[in-house]
């Protein structure tokens, strides 16, 4: 699958550069940050929360 579908082969020595680079298999988290503390206290998960639309009737709407 990784040859096949992501094109992958001939990219086994970069994996083994990372992890001799790293020192460890765990390379750690490969982003940042990308949502602010702040906008995740209580009161503005709730404020959220409340303005979902959740009154899909008994059945549901699930049509994707």
């Amino acid at each position: 699958m990784l040859t096949e579908v992501f094109n992958a082969g001939g990219t086994a020595r970069y994996a083994v550069d990372a992890i001799l680079e790293a020192g460890s298999y765990d390379l750690g988290p490969k982003t940042g940050r990308i949502e602010s503390p702040e906008d995740w206290t209580e009161e503005k998960i709730r404020a959220r929360a409340a303005e979902l639309d959740t009154d899909k009737g008994p059945e549901g709407d699930f049509d994707d």
